[in-house]
């Protein structure tokens, strides 16, 4: 089965006068970091969106398997940029799943043991969670595709989780660390701190170019 996703990086949020997708975690930016993640996954088509600072996105997946886009009304916002990242999605995919750009920490394996619970049938949304905290950004089984795009207005995909909670199967995961974003000053710094103590060590397989000032 050919699985799909597709990550968002295309507004302006900018924290230390940096736009966030380019914060360096080690020597990597965080947009890399989770680019790279993905490419290892079984998930074989990837989409990234981008708008704001598109050639400085577009440096940081161009050595992956990864296809870059441009989102020309990006300043919309989330619903603008789900549909210009699912547009590129395959007929023949069976389930997608979108991610923010801004997770340095989603891990291949995490994405894997999605795609698992989906093979095994365990639900049409699948949902790692870790403790109390549930990751807002499911794996969809395709014939979500039509309701997700009929619901982009509301900003987030709750109400969807919300209404097919009898559907979603809820992946216990042990590091919640995995689900964290990177939205502000202080959660950059956290993600520093949880960046050195996990001794993360950068992928040299995969060159990576310098982000001028």
């Amino acid at each position: 089965m050919v699985f799909f996703g597709t990550i968002l990086a295309a507004d302006k949020e900018v924290i230390d006068d940096k736009n966030k997708y380019l914060l360096e975690l080690g020597t990597r930016s965080i947009l890399a970091i989770l680019a790279n993640q993905m490419s290892k996954t079984r998930v074989r088509e990837w989409s990234v969106v981008t708008g704001h600072d598109y050639d400085l996105h577009k440096r940081q997946v161009e050595n992956l398997a990864l296809r870059c886009v441009i989102d020309p009304e990006w300043a919309l916002g989330f619903s603008s940029q789900v549909k210009v990242g699912l547009h590129e999605m395959p007929p023949q995919a069976g389930c997608f799943i979108v991610l923010p750009g801004d997770m340095p920490f989603f891990d291949k394996d995490t994405m894997n043991a999605m795609l698992d619970a989906f093979d095994a049938e365990k639900g049409f949304l699948i949902i790692p969670k870790s403790g109390d905290e549930i990751f807002p950004f499911p794996l969809f089984h395709r014939k979500m595709l039509g309701e997700v795009i009929d619901r982009l207005k509301e900003g987030s995909f709750a109400g969807i989780i919300e209404e097919h909670s009898f559907e979603t199967y809820e992946l216990e995961i042990d590091d919640p660390t995995i689900l964290m974003r990177v939205t502000d000053r202080a959660g950059y710094i956290k993600a520093k701190e949880i960046f050195f103590r996990k001794n993360i060590e950068p992928d040299r397989s995969t060159p990576q170019k310098e982000i001028p000032e």
